[in-house]
């Protein structure tokens, strides 16, 4: 973003024939290597293997582990919907938590449902811009950073309870964001392994961006990007609208593998903007044709069963059937007088 504001306010200078073009002056990225320079670094690593106390086995989704092969991955996109956009961030608002608090909430119940576990762990991106260090915002350099962040799942508690605690153990972890993941999963062992990711595009949008002096326009912005995880969510929050994108490695999730997933994801996030006092429990992943296959046709087990006795058929089966059915029969009455 600051790169781009630096090129649309040179543009129109270079078109007029200036050749110097004043620019406003930025921090110098040294500035912020000092500041790293002076954080408690075993205190971070501290503060991160308490976070993650308790876990003793990665978060691992994709089926056979991950491809080491490098590949482009593939994508698919849902949008929610302004109605929808616009009670997420409500229920986010009455609650006193951020968007990106209930996507990862819903990110990690589906990541329970799908492993079958009721504490979860995946990464995040985090700016990594500190706030406490003046003139970050214009500061170009290196900052963002990828860290595990943990999802605790009551059944009883609620979706409020839940998102609630989330935000507030993510609080705690602010100020030690800088520790690298290298350091992280050195500090808190095989717990801060993962191999799914969220996005958070929370950078705002300006609308002028488009407009650039000098009578140049802006008609598309675009780009591509990839991560070696196997699914990758991206969400990008808009004024009335709310993008998830889910990049996934085709060796390992196929599309209509990867679009089931974000459907699932969907139905949650309309679920706690509906029901915030709804129990996680209560909250289904499922959807009707997938609970009509779980429930009807994969339970349909029924069998037809023989009209026969087990004595009957000790008496018409060959000897050694008839032979072992005996010694049976002794050993348990055996066992009944002792």
């Amino acid at each position: 973003m600051v790169a781009a504001d630096h090129v649309r306010r040179t543009v129109p200078g270079v078109r007029g024939g200036r050749r110097r073009v004043r620019l406003p002056p930025v921090a110098p990225y040294r500035d912020y290597l000092a500041w790293l320079s002076r954080q408690d670094r075993a205190a971070a690593r501290t503060a991160w293997a308490d976070a993650l106390a308790g876990l003793d086995e990665p978060t691992l989704l994709a089926p056979g582990g991950t491809a080491d092969d490098p590949v482009l991955p593939e994508h698919v996109t849902v949008r929610t919907g302004a109605a929808a956009a616009a009670r997420l961030r409500d229920t986010a608002r009455t609650l006193g938590v951020t968007p990106n608090t209930v996507v990862q909430a819903a990110w990690g119940l589906l990541l329970g449902t799908l492993t079958g576990r009721t504490d979860v762990v995946f990464g995040a991106t985090a700016a990594g811009r500190p706030a406490d260090l003046p003139g970050v915002e214009r500061m170009l350099g290196l900052f963002i950073n990828t860290l595990p962040v943990r999802v605790a799942l009551d059944p009883a508690a609620t979706v409020a309870a839940t998102l609630t605690a989330l935000q507030d153990r993510q609080s705690a972890l602010l100020a030690h964001q800088h520790l690298g993941l290298a350091e992280v999963q050195r500090a808190a062992g095989p717990a801060a392994a993962f191999d799914t990711l969220i996005v958070y595009e929370s950078f705002p949008g300006d609308p002028s961006a488009a407009r650039v002096p000098g009578g140049l326009h802006i008609t598309e912005v675009g780009g591509d990007d990839a991560s070696h995880y196997p699914l990758t969510l991206v969400v990008s929050p808009g004024d009335d609208d709310l993008e998830l994108r889910l990049d996934h490695r085709p060796g390992l999730f196929d599309g209509p593998s990867a679009r089931a997933l974000l459907d699932r994801l969907v139905r949650i996030l309309h679920r706690f903007a509906a029901a915030p006092d709804a129990r996680i429990a209560e909250v289904d992943v499922l959807s009707e044709d997938e609970r009509r296959l779980v429930v009807g046709e994969w339970n349909d087990t029924a069998r037809a069963v023989p009209d026969a006795s087990i004595a009957g058929s000790s008496r018409s089966g060959p000897p050694g059937r008839r032979t072992r059915l005996r010694w049976c029969r002794r050993a348990f009455r055996g066992r009944m007088r002792s």
